[in-house]
């Protein structure tokens, strides 16, 4: 009878000895886990407060040309243009039609010249799957 409850006393500070270690480790874990919580906060604020999702064709228009110049052609289709894009007021559309259809060569070069316009601000534009994603700095 003795010998079982010394063998139940080793036992019983076997298992509280494991249960410690697992106390630790589950301690140790929601430690790190807490912390990798707040450092994704904290990066999601900065990104959110840096980065905005843009539909450019929401964003970006036609916008009724000032220039009174009558030989403004459309980047598009080469016919007498009536407006321009609402970004970078330099490419000249005769519709939203053909604005939309250049977009994809257009957007290159509409950064380049709001970049270059604006100086410190900057916009990039970089498409995603179904998307265009702005980031501005």
């Amino acid at each position: 009878m003795s010998r079982k409850l010394v063998k139940m006393a080793f036992q019983l500070r076997k298992d509280v000895e494991d249960m410690k270690a697992q106390w630790k480790s589950d301690l140790s874990k929601f430690d790190m886990k807490k912390e990798k919580d707040q450092g994704v906060m904290s990066c999601s604020r900065v990104f959110d407060s840096a980065v905005h999702v843009v539909n450019p064709m929401g964003t970006v228009g036609l916008h009724a040309t000032e220039d009174s110049n009558d030989n403004r052609k459309c980047a598009n289709c080469n016919r007498e243009a009536f407006a321009e894009c609402s970004l970078c007021r330099r490419t000249p559309y005769c519709s939203t039609f053909c604005q939309r259809k250049d977009w994809a060569n257009h957007q290159v070069e509409c950064v380049r010249t709001a970049t270059t316009e604006q100086g410190s601000s900057i916009m990039l534009i970089v498409e995603s799957s179904d998307q265009v994603i702005g980031v501005q700095e």
